[in-house]
């Protein structure tokens, strides 16, 4: 008897693994985020204010391995963002529901972090480590979009810093948070 159970859950497991890796694809996501409220919590309670400057962009991409289990897709890969000056990249893990027009989709990225860009430069000329303390952050990602088409997408979402200790101290030793609108292009490569 447990001989045919473990048959069974053998052949079971390399069903699934077969099933997975079917359908898993490279995609390429290219956001223009607009950030409309900046925020954080100081023992607890939220404080922000509405950004003066809006319409300023700052994109981002990611490239992710995606796996579809029907109308969820899940993934792993890494993220990058641009501030024009400064670029941050980092791991993600993201999981989204595809509503059929509404996609919700929710993202965790952080603890690794690769900085490049005219700052980074610039501080690490003059011996500054301006990325100390980031590598107990972690970054999550909530946001909701409209499905235009299988290409383009537009909602909004909360963006996070999660600090896991004081070590960036100040503001940042708080919860900081960004709720922004967004358009996105969705590439897959099969």
């Amino acid at each position: 008897m447990k001989k045919r159970l473990a048959i069974v859950l053998v052949v079971l497991a390399v069903m699934l693994a077969g099933a997975v890796n079917a359908s898993a694809q490279l995609r390429l996501d290219i956001d223009i985020n607009d950030p409309i409220y900046f925020g954080y919590t100081d023992t607890g309670t939220p404080k922000g204010l509405w950004n003066p400057y809006p319409y300023i962009p700052i994109p981002d991409a990611k490239l992710m391995y995606q796996f579809s289990l029907g109308p969820v897709n899940l993934g792993a890969g890494v993220r990058v963002f641009s501030l024009i000056i400064e670029n941050f990249l980092y791991p993600e893990l993201y999981a989204e529901l595809d509503l059929k027009p509404f996609v919700l989709g929710l993202s965790v990225g952080g603890f690794a972090f690769l900085e490049f860009g005219l700052l980074s430069s610039l501080l690490t000329a003059e011996g500054i480590n301006n990325l100390n303390g980031f590598y107990s952050v972690i970054l999550p990602d909530l946001s909701v979009a409209y499905k235009v088409n299988d290409v383009f997408r537009i909602g909004g979402g909360l963006f996070m810093i999660a600090p896991f200790t004081n070590s960036l101290g100040g503001v940042l030793a708080n919860n900081v948070f960004a709720g922004y609108i967004k358009a996105t292009f969705v590439i897959m490569f099969k």
